[in-house]
């Protein structure tokens, strides 16, 4: 139990350092400033969902901010309180970065790495100015 307690900690951690970084840096070799783009959701089956999210001239982590504060909000809206990365894919095309996701819904925390609470997630990308769509 120690050892799932700890993943959720070091998540919240390095989720509330990304979130910032988004949102306070400039964007470094890029041709302006960085931009959230577009976010879609796309229900998979059953408790599975992914999200594309994509950002121009974005800071090393903005992306994965970015879509894990629009599968947050999904979450939210589902009913679920708990989500869980399973898969990530990261593209980029010159300037603008694409970075498709897929999550697990949960209504409780379920065990495994990247396990993200839906609440706290939300409320974090908010205080930063970061899109939940």
């Amino acid at each position: 139990m120690s050892v799932w307690v700890s993943y959720l900690v070091l998540g919240g951690l390095l989720g509330a350092t990304l979130l910032t970084s988004a949102c306070t840096q400039s964007a470094k070799g890029g041709s302006g400033p960085m931009q959230f783009l577009e976010a879609r959701t796309t229900l998979i089956g059953g408790d599975m969902f992914e999200v594309n999210a994509s950002v121009l001239n974005p800071v090393e982590g903005a992306f994965t901010a970015y879509a894990d504060c629009v599968a947050a909000q999904y979450t939210l809206i589902r009913g679920n309180a708990y989500l869980r990365r399973v898969t990530t894919k990261v593209d980029g095309l010159g300037d603008v970065v694409v970075e498709n996701t897929t999550y697990l819904l949960s209504p409780v925390a379920p065990k495994g790495d990247f396990v993200l609470n839906a609440r706290q997630i939300v409320d974090k990308c908010k205080a930063n100015n970061v899109p939940t769509v």
